[in-house]
């Protein structure tokens, strides 16, 4: 069932991403960040729907016609229009009420967009990370609706000349958490607690952890000095991808997909244990058109396909992998009519395949032989 909710509040909409089964989470412009429960809306709406119908077929007309000749004989014309419009402030009063019973409202600041807006936001678990232009990330805690975490500012150069902060996007780092179908929740670590963000004002990566008390980044990774394709400028970057970590491979690394506003699109490759990068490459058939997503879809334990959207209305595909044989080939690329500005793959199949069921494959395996052996005896 599809279902058009209202936007409640007086700004532009940056995304919605659902929470569960029952809400949506959502985040606009002027830094107002809402969950809404859309059980009762879709209720709502489906009554309406039914009403509707009914009006349509004729159902029920005869009774309303007939209260309203009794009320226009006993109380008049101007009579019954005042009841009528009593009638219909009852219902915008009770749509309105009940679509602020259904919004949780967590941040609120009701900024101008001409000068302070949300630009970006990621949720996991029940944490939602959010920056934006001339906005610090902050980190709210959805069940107490409190600041949990606040970047501290440095965006002051050596001469300490304060200039503007833009965090044009950002994402957790760190083994994914939450039962998966295909992995064993036994073997899963806690939830990440490192963030990496990227702007559009500076060609630097930083990466912070909540657990840190002084709220500086942790760790700065400067691409000023790295040259793709020929490009003179340093980049600047409008879109990060971390790539998950499964704990049941004890995946050693973490990479970054990194897209710029020349069109660009780069891994990045961290070693945590010498605060050290590695540049792995520039994905191929790249030639224009700032990237505005990257969604990472793993496929193995080190293969992935990645799959990404820029302004030159092209929805691409590329292999990505890691080890002896590595790859950024392109596998696909579609043309849009439209400009696309966002990109979300539907998984339907096992993404990592499961230490039990391996095991159990062994076993089966293993018995098949010994009744083969037992045959040929």
């Amino acid at each position: 069932m599809f279902a058009t909710i209202a936007n409640p509040v007086e700004g532009n909409l940056v995304g919605s991403l659902p929470l569960n089964g029952n809400k949506i989470i959502s985040c606009y412009d002027n830094g107002t960040v809402n969950i809404q429960n859309i059980e009762t809306d879709l209720i709502a709406i489906s009554s309406r729907s039914s009403a509707k119908a009914c009006k349509v077929l004729g159902i029920g007309a005869d009774l309303k016609e007939a209260d309203h000749s009794d009320d226009g004989d006993a109380c008049g014309p101007r009579a019954s229009k005042k009841i009528k419009k009593s009638h219909s402030k009852s219902k915008e009063n009770k749509e309105k009420d009940s679509s602020a019973s259904t919004i949780t409202t967590i941040f609120s600041p009701n900024w101008q967009p001409s000068n302070v807006c949300l630009t970006c936001f990621k949720v996991q678990d029940d944490r939602v990370a959010i920056g934006g232009k001339n906005f610090d990330m902050r980190v709210f805690d959805l069940n107490t609706k409190q600041c949990i975490f606040t970047a501290k500012s440095q965006n002051r150069d050596w001469l300490g000349i304060k200039h503007k902060v833009w965090t044009s996007d950002l994402d957790w780092i760190g083994p994914f958490s939450g039962k998966q179908s295909s992995i064993n929740s036994s073997t899963l670590i806690t939830s990440p607690s490192m963030i990496a963000t990227c702007s559009r004002t500076d060609p630097v990566v930083r990466i912070y952890d909540l657990k840190v008390s002084s709220r500086k980044s942790i760790w700065q990774l400067n691409f000023k000095d790295q040259i793709f394709n020929n490009d003179s400028n340093p980049p600047s970057f409008t879109k990060i991808c971390a790539t998950p970590t499964p704990a049941v491979k004890c995946s050693p690394t973490q990479k970054l997909i990194l897209g710029t506003t020349m069109g660009r699109m780069m891994a990045v490759d961290l070693r945590f244990n010498s605060h050290t990068c590695r540049h792995l490459g520039v994905f191929k058939s790249f030639g224009g058109g700032a990237i505005k997503d990257i969604k990472y879809v793993p496929i193995e334990a080190n293969l992935g396909k990645v799959v990404s959207c820029s302004l030159d209305r092209f929805v691409k595909i590329h292999s990505f992998s890691m080890g002896a044989d590595r790859t950024r080939s392109l596998d696909h690329r579609y043309y849009m009519k439209t400009k696309p500005t966002c990109v979300q793959p539907i998984i339907s199949n096992v993404l990592f395949p499961d230490q039990d069921s391996d095991d159990q494959d062994d076993n089966e395996a293993d018995d098949n032989d010994d009744d083969d052996d037992s045959r040929i005896s």
